[in-house]
């Protein structure tokens, strides 16, 4: 049930930058919510197009919406200038270019209130362009397993509590294109507990013709240090070839048989390593796994000719360069130069 009292309950945090041809779209969406308690923390993040304008305009209608305008200062100084700045102890992250579908708040508000040992809880969302649905459940240590291999929270759909993101002192500048993952491992190794709910909540803009290539070469680069210092805890250091089968688990991209071998043989290793190390509940743990494994896709000559040899070649270049064995740094430049072209492609976005 929604507080009605005069302080929100919720403050939905968005932050943008040059957002005119969205903006109005995802603030509106906000606006149209069953769930009436909120306020509406704009961060303009010094935009030079027309969002101040439409953003002025819609603040005069709706006294709900809270501007910040400043000079451009990036994402992540963004965010914690935000939380900071927010209201309500409940804070919903959005973004400037998506849609949040009406009952989005209510449910997760109710769930909040109902479990107060959670520090944040995500949904599902629908991609704006497609119409493919991303969305899986998990709660408490089945999401502490599944970080283990890759974020599995979508960022844009997420509800925290604000005193748990500042104590922990919120979204780390060192993690770039990754800040929201590093942060949801922290909070489970500080011992929170955080949820993915299985509804659909959000409508969520791929941009499928817009070049992301620079951001997903970072975003490889700070997840691989992520996933590197959790599978340090279970005693493993992997090489370059071993973290590119670790990262493909989660994927859900069709691949060779004699990949998805690789990646199930990585899977026993890591099973094995928890078995000794105990860092995760190995029931829940050997679910998680077996889970992973089941999702597993095998790239078909018949069904698409095209991929199968797309993938083929892939794994000819990347397998290459981690056979070269020319040292780790030298590895790391090699990849580095690879992801710029596209043969690194991450699928998770911010």
């Amino acid at each position: 049930m929604q507080n009605n009292n005069h302080a929100p309950s919720v403050t939905v945090l968005l932050p943008v930058y040059n957002g005119e041809q969205f903006i109005e779209e995802a603030v509106t969406s906000i606006l149209a919510q069953s769930f009436t308690n909120f306020e509406v923390l704009v961060m303009d993040d010094g935009s030079t197009d027309g969002t101040g304008k439409i953003l002025r305009r819609l603040a005069a209608n709706d006294a709900r919406i809270r501007i910040h305008q400043r000079e451009n200062r990036g994402l992540i100084a963004t965010l914690n200038e935000g939380l900071a700045l927010c209201s309500s102890e409940l804070v919903a992250r959005m973004d400037a270019d998506d849609y949040a579908l009406p009952h989005r708040l209510a449910v997760q508000y109710d769930y909040m209130t109902e479990h107060p040992e959670t520090a944040v809880c995500s949904a599902g969302m629908e991609e704006y362009e497609t119409g493919r649905i991303l969305a899986w459940e998990g709660y408490g240590e089945a999401v502490r397993a599944r970080l283990l291999f890759g974020c599995c929270l979508h960022h844009p759909t997420i509800m925290a509590r604000r005193s748990v993101l500042l104590d922990a002192g919120g979204y780390d500048a060192a993690m770039p294109s990754a800040e929201d993952y590093d942060l949801w491992v922290r909070l489970t190794a500080a011992g929170y507990s955080l949820a993915v709910l299985p509804q659909v909540l959000l409508r969520y803009r791929v941009h499928p013709h817009v070049s992301r290539t620079a951001y997903k070469w970072q975003m490889g680069e700070t997840t691989s240090r992520i996933q590197r210092r959790q599978l340090a805890l279970l005693g493993i250091s992997p090489t370059p070839r071993q973290l590119d089968r670790h990262q493909f688990c989660i994927s859900h991209c069709p691949e060779l048989p004699g990949k998805l071998q690789e990646a199930e043989a990585w899977l026993q290793k890591i099973v094995a390593a928890n078995e000794q190390k105990v860092m995760y509940d190995q029931d829940v743990f050997l679910r998680t796994v077996n889970e992973i494994k089941k999702d597993f896709v095998r790239s078909s000559w018949q069904r698409d000719p095209g991929q199968y040899v797309r993938r083929i070649l892939r794994t000819i270049v990347k397998d290459g360069i981690y056979r070269l064995r020319l040292g780790e740094d030298f590895e790391k430049r090699i990849v580095g130069a690879a992801r710029r072209f596209g043969f690194f492609s991450q699928s998770r976005k911010q």
